[in-house]
């Protein structure tokens, strides 16, 4: 897993720690140091130089010996905080330094993903608009067929209603026709019957007519007897 920032800032702020803490310890043992070199030298000084209290020269040669070595042992302290200070001063430009390379490296992953990103979103918005594309399509091709269904069905139901029409009108034409036959069959019989019975008086023969018929749509039968004599030549 990368470390994020803050992760990275820990780090180098704990080394900082470190550093600075091994920085001071040297500083400390150096001053102990020093400062053990100065009492020894300061201890070897009374041994040295015998106590004359009539040369005051040789005092004060003594104290000023004593100064300066108080100054030596002052400027080799300041020496080594100003050691401290610069190797401070080194180990933060280090870490400044990494941390501008830590924060360019984030940069450019940051970019690199915001880059890969747009280049999934561009992806993805293509994805999405091709399936559109093809949803839009289907829709519009089911619409089409819906369309030519329902133009059928109607041409459909106007061809129903048109037969509709045609086998009412037939029906009524048959019907007319059905009463017209029957109305020339009665009218035949009609006819017939005055016939015979004209001829009646000439042709003293009986003989029975039965006459039938049968009606073509429904089936009835249509039956009239008639009884009549007919005299024949001889």
């Amino acid at each position: 897993m990368e470390r994020t920032l803050e992760d990275e800032l820990g780090r180098v702020s704990e080394k900082e720690r470190n550093l600075d803490m091994r920085i001071l310890e040297i500083t400390r043992l150096e001053a102990r140091l020093h400062e053990a070199l100065l009492q020894q030298e300061l201890q070897k000084e009374p041994q040295e130089v015998e106590p004359d209290t009539s040369n005051g020269l040789d005092e004060r040669e003594a104290v000023l010996e004593i100064r300066e070595k108080k100054l030596q042992f002052s400027k080799v302290q300041q020496d080594e905080k100003e050691k401290h200070l610069k190797a401070k001063e080194r180990v933060l430009n280090e870490q400044a330094a990494e941390l501008s390379n830590f924060q360019a490296r984030l940069l450019r992953k940051y970019k690199d993903r915001e880059s890969a990103d747009a280049m999934r979103i561009t992806v993805l918005e293509d994805e999405l608009r091709a399936a559109h594309m093809q949803q839009k399509a289907s829709l519009e091709s089911t619409r089409l067929e819906l369309e030519d269904r329902c133009v059928r069905l109607d041409e459909r139901e106007a061809s129903i209603a048109c037969r509709e029409r045609a086998t009412t009108a037939q029906a009524k034409t048959l019907e007319q026709l059905q009463r017209l036959l029957l109305h020339q069959r009665e009218w035949s019989l009609m006819t017939q019957e005055d016939y015979l019975s004209s001829v009646r008086g000439k042709y003293p023969v009986r003989c029975q007519l039965s006459l039938s018929s049968t009606c073509p749509y429904t089936g009835m039968l249509y039956r009239k007897r008639n009884t009549v004599t007919i005299k024949l030549p001889r």
